[in-house]
């Protein structure tokens, strides 16, 4: 792991293309792995954009 962060790879998280989930819970997921901190959204933006997970119960 430490090498493959020394690395120039141009990142490291994991493929998504097998996670059966709904759009805006992968897209939350690809906003808060953003390289640069300050494009990741706060705490209050995730609990807004995961709010329809809570509907029905």
């Amino acid at each position: 792991m430490i090498e493959l962060l020394r690395s120039e790879s141009p990142s490291i998280r994991p493929e998504m293309a097998s996670l059966a989930c709904e759009p805006y819970i992968s897209g939350c997921i690809r906003d808060c792995w953003a390289e640069d901190p300050d494009m990741r959204p706060s705490f209050k933006d995730i609990r807004v954009k995961l709010k329809p997970m809570l509907q029905g119960m």
